[in-house]
């Protein structure tokens, strides 16, 4: 017996799991790409910030194993860069 749970980042924000798996769900709707990763203007400090605090609440919900796949979240690089 096996219990899963769909939820979103910010239904999950205060709860945990023993295993989470993050979804690349917002990949192949076209007008959410270009706005995430095609925008030609650089994000704001503010934006940066929101993604930073929704990415944290994502990856901070699994008490044992976390799977994310890949290129799902930037890497500290790229946001150290951006920032």
């Amino acid at each position: 017996h096996a219990d899963v749970t769909l939820s979103t980042v910010h239904r999950a924000k205060g709860l945990e799991w023993g295993c989470v798996q993050l979804m690349d769900d917002i990949l192949g709707c076209e007008e959410i790409e270009q706005k995430l990763f095609k925008d030609p203007q650089p994000k704001s400090p503010e934006d940066l910030a929101s993604e930073m605090h929704v990415s944290y609440v994502a990856v901070t919900r699994a008490m044992h194993k976390l799977i994310v796949p890949p290129g799902l979240l930037p890497s500290p690089q790229t946001v150290l860069k951006e920032g």
